[in-house]
């Protein structure tokens, strides 16, 4: 099956509001644990497509004194975010930033960990992701560690509905078509090995259960 474009911002007010009162609290500690894992010990981390919030808040209670920044294109997505940074008095380590690939600024660039959950398959043209990461890394002239998870695409529409069903039968009709465009929006692994291979990246990729892969490794300074 061919991949099918999905808008590459969540930014209807039904769409944000559906996604950030539902429950990702599993998914979400896994990733952070898995970031944790494969990062090491870090101290500035920047979230690509940060959505409500969440991770980014974990992740600040998980590590304390580690500083973060967190991107979206979605203004209202950013809206949620800054609520729930503000509610668990995380202002001074969480920085929120609405910004879209490609083109990514900051003040500081001395990241050493990247991050990104379930973003990947929301941008039209995959190697302006992984060039950008790129492109941080070399700014940052630092050893970086990356961490990236999306879905991937089923091998029919077929097959995406009865993924859709199986687990998100309870979900509302909003979340349910978002989560089976963004199956079908989503790259197979071969695909993920081409663009890394392409971007001149030097990361590993893994299945992550039955729907997910997972990018990691960490870029070495010259």
């Amino acid at each position: 099956m061919q991949r099918v474009l999905e808008p590459e911002v969540m930014d209807e007010e039904a769409e944000v509001s559906a996604y950030a009162q539902a429950d990702f609290s599993e998914s979400n500690a896994l990733f952070v644990r898995a970031a944790l894992a494969s990062a090491g010990t870090f101290h500035r981390a920047l979230d690509i497509g940060c959505g409500p919030g969440e991770i980014p808040i974990l992740l600040a209670q998980a590590c304390p004194g580690v500083q973060i920044v967190a991107v979206d294109a979605s203004a209202r997505m950013l809206k949620v975010a800054r609520e729930q940074v503000r509610r668990h008095e995380l202002e001074h380590r969480v920085t929120l930033s609405e910004q879209r690939l490609p083109g990514l600024v900051f003040s500081r660039y001395d990241f050493d960990l990247i991050y990104s959950k379930d973003t990947l398959h929301h941008i039209p043209d995959p190697q302006a992701f992984w060039a950008e990461i790129a492109l941080l890394h070399r700014r940052a002239a630092r050893d970086m560690s990356v961490l990236v998870v999306d879905l991937r695409r089923p091998e029919s529409e077929d097959a995406a509905l009865r993924i859709v069903e199986s687990i998100s039968s309870d979900a509302s009709p909003v979340l349910q078509k978002d989560f089976y465009n963004s199956l079908l929006a989503a790259f197979t692994p071969e695909e993920i090995k081409d663009q890394l291979r392409t971007a001149g990246l030097d990361l590993s990729i893994a299945t992550l259960g039955a729907r997910h892969f997972c990018v990691s490794g960490v870029l070495r300074t010259a």
